[in-house]
């Protein structure tokens, strides 16, 4: 119910595009009773992990969706970060990514 909680905590790291994708009844799993399938834009810039992504737009787009859904809760970005491979302090990507994070929050 709108209203009901006292905050709404978010943990957020990268989008994924998805479609319909008819999955097996069993074995019965998380997976397989979504039927869906997802994939990413390969445009999309990459991190240290296969799966993490850097889409700032999505950080805004979920946002809004929240606000709009539950009735504007308060929002508590719990977690979001960047993973690099390049064990350098030299990290303007992970500079890139915050700001761009950030200005998608704001």
């Amino acid at each position: 119910n709108r209203g009901t909680s006292d905050f709404f905590g978010l943990n957020f790291y990268t989008s994924a595009l998805l479609f319909h994708e008819d999955k097996p009844i069993f074995p019965p799993s998380y997976d397989n009773d979504k039927d869906t399938g997802a994939t990413s834009d390969p445009n999309w810039p990459e991190s240290g992990s296969g799966w993490l992504k850097m889409t700032p737009f999505g950080m805004r787009k979920i946002l809004a969706y929240i606000h709009s859904k539950y009735g504007q809760p308060r929002i508590l970005v719990t977690e979001n970060g960047i993973s690099d491979r390049n064990d350098s302090l030299t990290d303007d990507h992970r500079i890139w990514y915050y700001e761009e994070y950030i200005n998608n929050v704001l």
